[in-house]
């Protein structure tokens, strides 16, 4: 068994791996100092933990009995152990879900895209950042509409009123103003929400005139730390702990946007951050949008269910050219057990069991590639059973070629297997499992049940986008449906957009979902501070959104994995 059971898998395997292992894998290093050893851990708990604060400790505590821990390596054993501490996990990077929208999306079919502007609500963005000073999100008079900037990277808030001391009086000291967004991404995600499309010259550029142009802004840029180009899901909570807190501060209505996901994880809601979001989700009067990621055609996912008669099931997959980091995550269902052979290209296997080797870490090495291996077992959380397996080069380069996993069952009542491969920005296209499963491709957080989940379509076409991530649908008996992921798609195909960088053209669930964030702003300015409904916010303004949800071509019965219960229509709401 496992030493520590309120450590999730990866934390114990990082734990236990070498500093050489872990300065090789960038997975098992996201979230550690390596000057210093000081590691980032999310923890869940319950009563004080403050007093475990000192000179080499720093807590962090967040909403809804989850925290932030920065602390030397040797504490987190001794830290799980203590009797408030209910689950500790490591942090996982998170990547970028990498305008006829508005028309796309009904805007103006009717009255709603004339009527109302997001005036009074709160659109809060997390993201790369913002080119504040553009005129699309100023106000008339040169203002910023931007009520509250948080740069992490330099862990600083700006206020508005700083913001308008850049704009209006010319302070141009690069140590008073936020960090620029070199990526532009976090830019043209808020221009799609809520840019006013008003131009250096004054004009305005109907084409670029977002979904609610006259929104307040919080924008959230994220830090991607010393030893990644990516933020962490630390990064994320605290961003989202701090946007929804000010959305009560301010007592203003609050739709968040999230266009951000990883593929590390379960992808059944039982991950710190998807529980975390569900609890923020019910803070004020909020609503999140979670783009449900790029990953429906990556190739990433396998999955399958061996029958009885089965002696072994092979799961084949290819390492492409020049991959100089590559893991696995295999999730079983804990009832059954197998024995596990993974060969390697040149034929060179090992195997072990998902039994007699529980909690322990292995060690292997085929031609040119280090394994490192964690054999896991159910926590708190979750009934599954991981498998986790890290691929680290010996010299360069992970080994090429075509792998395979053979999974021989040595108890089967269930037969439910799923693996995942990191996220398609990570790896070349070439790195794919040979016979792919789009299904359940979603990233997480956007497997979190509150949330607006996102998927992507062609506006011009009306038809599913397949990069987008699948989901599900449960359905328990005949006519009755509990859970829908993705609930809706928006335009995500040749979306037209401007950041710093000027006009350029998006593809990816992160431009489709910030479509549906200004939607939940309009409907909200209409419903909340018009007085016909002071509730519109949370899974009520999901159900009005998926109620209103038009056919796109090609879905067949309706709701499915990809585009939920349709594409985003506002008019009739």
């Amino acid at each position: 068994m496992p030493e520590n059971q309120k450590a999730e898998n990866l934390l114990n395997l990082s734990l236990d791996a070498t500093e050489e292992e872990r300065m090789a894998s960038p997975v098992l290093r996201a979230g550690t100092d390596a000057a210093n050893e000081h590691w980032e851990v999310i923890v869940k708990f319950h009563g004080d933990i403050s007093r475990i604060a000192g000179e080499d400790i720093k807590v962090e505590i967040l909403s809804a009995g989850y925290g932030i821990i920065t602390l030397p390596k040797r504490y987190i054993e001794a830290l799980a152990a203590l009797e408030e501490i209910e689950f500790v996990e490591k942090p996982k990077r998170l990547y970028a879900n990498d305008g006829a929208g508005n028309f796309a999306s009904c805007l103006y079919s009717g009255n709603l895209g004339n009527d109302y502007k997001g005036r009074g609500i709160c659109i809060a963005v997390i993201d790369s950042g913002l080119s504040f000073e553009m005129p699309a999100f100023r106000n008339p008079d040169g203002s910023s509409r931007v009520l509250y900037y948080l740069d992490q990277t330099q862990d600083r808030e700006y206020t508005k009123e700083e913001l308008d001391e850049i704009l209006l009086n010319g302070n141009d000291d690069p140590a008073d103003r936020p960090t620029p967004d070199n990526s532009g991404h976090g830019t043209a995600v808020t221009a799609i929400a809520a840019g006013n499309g008003r131009q250096t010259d004054g004009s305005v550029n109907a084409n670029l005139i977002g979904m609610a142009p006259q929104a307040s802004l919080i924008i959230v840029k994220l830090n991607t730390g010393a030893n990644s180009s990516f933020p962490l899901t630390t990064s994320l909570m605290r961003a989202v702990d701090y946007a929804v807190n000010k959305g009560v501060q301010i007592q203003m209505p609050l739709a968040v946007n999230l266009s951000f996901g990883n593929t590390y994880g379960a992808h059944d809601g039982t991950a710190l951050i998807e529980r975390y979001i569900n609890n923020m989700a019910e803070v004020g009067r909020t609503v999140f949008c979670v783009g449900s990621g790029n990953e429906g055609a990556a190739g990433g996912h396998a999955a399958g269910v061996i029958e009885a008669y089965e002696r072994e099931r092979v799961v084949e997959f290819t390492i492409g050219a020049y991959e100089r980091e590559f893991n696995l995550q295999m999730w079983l269902n804990f009832v059954d057990s197998y024995e596990i052979t993974l060969q390697s290209p040149s034929g060179d296997f090992f195997a072990f069991s998902t039994e007699s080797d529980m909690g322990l870490t292995i060690r292997r090495r085929l031609a040119d590639t280090s394994l490192l291996i964690f054999v896991g077992a159910p926590q708190p959380y979750s009934v599954n059973q991981e498998v986790f397996l890290d691929f680290i080069p010996v010299s360069t380069y992970v080994n090429q070629g075509v792998w395979r996993l053979r999974l021989s069952p040595t108890r089967l009542v269930s037969g439910n297997y799923s693996l995942y491969m990191p996220s398609s920005q990570i790896k070349g296209g070439d790195t794919r499992f040979l016979r792919p499963v789009p299904e359940q491709t979603l990233t997480i957080p956007s497997t979190a049940e509150r949330v607006i989940t996102v998927g992507a379509y062609n506006g011009i076409f009306e038809s599913y986008a397949d990069f987008s991530g699948r989901g599900y649908v449960t359905r328990l008996s005949e006519g009755y449906i509990s859970v829908v992921k993705p609930e809706i798609a928006a335009p995500g195909v040749g979306i037209l957009a401007e950041n710093a960088y000027g006009l350029q053209r998006f593809d990816g669930t992160s431009f489709a979902t910030p479509f549906v964030t200004g939607a939940a702003a309009l409907l909200m300015e209409r419903a909340i501070l018009g007085g016909t409904d002071p509730y519109l916010y949370g899974e009520k303004m999901k159900a009005w959104l998926c109620r209103h949800a038009k056919e796109l071509a090609g879905t067949g019965e309706v709701p499915d994995d990809k585009t939920g219960w349709g594409g985003l229509c506002v008019a009739e709401i």
